[in-house]
């Protein structure tokens, strides 16, 4: 049995309660953000979007919990993931950064500040693209999100990444269009991570609308 059968059959088990409601598009979908995820939190974090998102219900939020503990202790069991929430504190985040660069410093100006993106060093351009990410910028500024487009093609592949979870951390609604176009590039990268990160993604687009879930 493959891995990915495996997973759908512990899904299932575990959300016996809801099986009929869940669809193989959604099982697909569930199985790709438990291979991608990054963490115990991560994981938990995206199965609710998910059930939110896919209008799959419980009778009560302890419902929920004991279904999704269920699902990662069968997951550990049987050695899909190998995570754990007390190795992982928030710390595994990508947008973390310690000693960062601020939009607010006075004494840099935006055209400054974005030269920091096009450093050899790629650590640099990814301390950088961190610090640009909507959850720490709140305000829209063309200059930013235009850069952070053309980030999806660096040739680091972590960059990449973070580029491509700025784009899905709360871009907005209005730039739908350039930040799907741009998602959809990154379709066949070279990183098997991304790819299967940009394909849960782009599925959640296509049965949600929404994009904006990591």
């Amino acid at each position: 049995m493959s891995n990915f059968e495996t997973i759908n059959n512990i899904i299932i088990e575990s959300f016996i309660q809801i099986k009929d409601s869940i669809s193989q598009d959604s099982l697909m979908y569930m199985a790709g953000v438990i291979e991608g995820s990054e963490s115990e939190e991560e994981l938990r974090d995206q199965i609710k979007i998910f059930c939110t998102d896919f209008d799959i219900t419980f009778d009560n939020d302890s419902d929920m919990d004991n279904a999704v503990d269920h699902l990662i202790s069968q997951l550990k069991k049987k050695g899909i993931i190998e995570f754990s929430l007390a190795t992982k504190p928030k710390s595994y985040l990508v947008c973390n950064v310690s000693n960062e660069l601020s939009l607010d410093d006075p004494n840099l100006t935006m055209e400054q500040y974005l030269q920091f993106t096009h450093s050899e060093d790629p650590k640099v351009r990814l301390s950088v693209l961190r610090t640009m990410c909507p959850c720490k910028v709140k305000a829209d500024r063309d200059l930013l999100w235009d850069r952070i487009m053309q980030m999806s093609t660096d040739t680091d592949p972590k960059v990449r990444y973070q580029a491509m979870h700025n784009l899905c951390d709360g871009s907005p609604a209005w730039r739908e269009e350039s930040v799907i176009k741009t998602l959809e590039s990154m379709h066949n990268d070279t990183d098997p991570k991304i790819r299967r990160r940009i394909h849960n993604i782009l599925t959640h687009y296509k049965h949600t609308g929404k994009w904006n879930i990591m």
